[in-house]
């Protein structure tokens, strides 16, 4: 489970959507990273701890935002993953990239506002984000995914930030059963529902719809209650981009608020409440660390 931070989309609606300057801008992320391997003569996991590992550098160019370089744990080494590009038109975000140009989400406005970002693979529509908006911030996003035959979705899936990641490992386990002939074959479709206090959020529910053939056979939701926010700055507030290598479940779309959250509440299998504790510089959170229950994840951010 990736931290509180560590992959990240602002719908926040004021002024023009697509434009991110943060007055701290980030250059570096660490994080505490954990590798679980069976001990056959102990008969229990044993976990290894790679602390402060950098996992995200990110790269400015007059102003902007413009690549993104990611780093994870393979065979117990840290190992490169690859480079998310930015590119802008008309001083705002109009594409982002990941490593080559089959792989992208195109993004569109109406006015000022979002009005939808389309993820592709090859030229292939993979899944569809529509915005709407009540008194200037998004209160829903519906989000259709598309059925590719011989593909699942993939690690990097670019609106996994409010789509949880359970839904993405449910998604992926039906497109196999798919494939067999023995599930649906139609697109699925997710809304993501958001009410706030002030420029904070305060709640956040998730509803995900599955076919059969035509017809909705099932509807799951999850809802995100967050209870409280400290009073600072949080760096990723107005950040559009929808493409990270993994997300907290617990945490979909924490970025659409100014500060940052304390205490979330989940209404999802008797999950345990999450616990967030900072350490701050200039009023820019730099470390993190979430608790649940028993887990423990630190995130840490530096600055230019």
């Amino acid at each position: 489970m990736m931290a509180l931070l560590a992959g990240i989309v602002a719908f926040q609606a004021c002024q023009k959507e697509g434009k991110y300057k943060p007055e701290q801008k980030i250059s570096k992320i660490y994080e505490d990273l954990y590798v679980s391997s069976w001990n056959e003569e102990m008969g229990m996991w044993d976990i290894v701890k790679y602390p402060k590992q950098m996992t995200e550098e990110w790269i400015w160019k007059a102003g902007k935002l413009s690549e993104i370089n990611y780093w994870g744990l393979y065979n117990g080494i840290m190992t490169f993953w690859g480079t998310d590009y930015y590119f802008y038109k008309n001083g705002r975000l109009d594409r982002i990239e990941y490593d080559d140009e089959s792989d992208y989400t195109k993004i569109s406005y109406n006015g000022s506002k979002y009005d939808k970002f389309e993820y592709f693979i090859d030229d292939i529509l993979w899944f569809s984000a529509d915005f709407s908006y009540e008194n200037d911030k998004v209160s829903k996003i519906v989000v259709e995914q598309k059925y590719v035959p011989g593909y699942t979705i993939p690690k990097r899936n670019p609106f996994s930030s409010f789509i949880p990641k359970e839904f993405i490992s449910m998604m992926n386990a039906d497109l196999k059963k798919t494939e067999k002939g023995v599930m649906w074959e139609t697109p699925r479709q997710q809304t993501v529902y958001y009410t706030y206090d002030g420029d904070n959020i305060k709640e956040i529910k998730v509803e995900i719809d599955r076919f059969y053939g035509y017809e909705i056979f099932e509807t799951k939701s999850w809802v995100f209650n967050y209870l409280s926010y400290d009073n600072k700055q949080n760096p990723f507030y107005k950040k559009a981009d929808m493409n990270f290598w993994e997300i907290d479940y617990y945490n979909v779309n924490y970025v659409t608020s100014k500060n940052n959250p304390l205490e979330v509440s989940i209404e999802f299998q008797r999950s345990p409440d999450i616990i967030y504790s900072y350490k701050y510089e200039n009023d820019f959170p730099v470390e993190v660390e979430e608790k649940q229950d028993t887990y423990t994840f630190k995130t840490y951010y530096e600055y230019k």
